[in-house]
């Protein structure tokens, strides 16, 4: 471990330098900061190749939330996040952002910052353009885990090989498929009359798609959906449970969005349950791919997606 982050990280920053070859510390030095600075923790080297990753600096951000973000699992009122600086030799920059999100994906901004700095140290001196091997190091490294330290890195390191490259990203993608697309806008469990205000403020800002957080009152989400449909009609919508429902609860409020005719419902539980396809009738949504779907005998969502 190079160094180890001291409690509580609001208040201090590390700033360490790298050596060219490997991770021999060569300057360690403790910054103090307050809330509203901007002083990253840095990782560095000196190496000249253009693509060679020389820099890699990290910092949290606390992001105040507009509505509580409420979920099946739990709710937040401020984003804890990380924003990645990657710096090249050639001297071109990406970012990247780290959002943990401990009430779905168990990770908090603690682990992350530690993970950056064990993850980060071994991206030092490494050719950006190597991207997919960069990807596949950091995921064994980390056991597959830690999916927040390791995105904000990636797409750090994707945009500042982009910017290197003179590369738009969507062309990198093969950017053969530029036809328009349809997104949605996210509305986390609330009272009606909130979700009400909420749905038509989008709406007006021409949103038909709507992706709408449920998962813990089956009978008070059904209401609030079914609310939702008859105020906008010709909408469409997911249902979002976060692995709050239990099978039979799974299995009313399908029947209940079925009565009104809700789009589409995803991730409804993570349990293992057997729900035959003539009760569920789900179209599942798989990429920009949809397909209609039913559950077999003991096995997950998941495990069929």
């Amino acid at each position: 471990r190079l160094f180890q982050y001291r409690a509580p990280l609001e208040k201090r920053s590390l700033w360490m330098s790298l050596s060219p070859c490997g991770i021999e510390p060569i300057a360690l030095t403790a910054l103090s900061w307050h809330a509203n600075d901007r002083n990253p923790s840095m990782i560095s080297t000196n190496r000249a190749d253009t693509f060679t990753i020389t820099t890699i600096e990290f910092w949290p951000v606390d992001v105040p939330i507009t509505d509580p973000f409420a979920v099946a699992t739990g709710t937040r009122i401020t984003a804890q996040n990380i924003f990645v600086r990657v710096t090249l030799a050639g001297g071109h920059q990406g970012y990247g952002e780290a959002a943990p999100f401990p009430e779905v994906g168990g990770e908090i901004r603690d682990d992350c910052l530690l993970a950056l700095n064990h993850l980060g140290a071994a991206l030092i001196g490494q050719p950006a353009s190597r991207y997919r091997h960069i990807a596949q190091r950091m995921a064994e490294a980390s056991g597959s885990s830690q999916q927040a330290a390791r995105c904000a890195l990636e797409t750090a390191v994707l945009d500042a090989f982009c910017r290197a490259a003179d590369l738009p990203m969507w062309a990198l993608w093969g950017g053969a498929d530029v036809r328009a697309r349809e997104t949605d806008i996210t509305i986390p469990i609330t009272s009606i009359d909130r979700t009400l205000q909420l749905a038509q403020k989008w709406h007006a800002n021409g949103f038909r798609l709507f992706k709408m957080k449920v998962g813990k009152k089956v009978d008070e989400d059904i209401k609030r959906l079914e609310a939702l449909h008859r105020s906008l009609p010709g909408i469409g919508f997911i249902g979002d449970g976060n692995q709050g429902f239990t099978r039979e609860e799974c299995l009313t409020f399908v029947k209940g969005v079925k009565r009104f005719g809700g789009q589409f419902v995803e991730a409804l539980d993570g349990m293992h349950f057997a729900m035959p396809e003539r009760v569920l009738g789900l179209v599942v949504d798989v990429g920009h791919h949809q397909r209609q779907v039913g559950f077999p005998e003991d096995r997950s969502a998941a495990d069929l997606v």
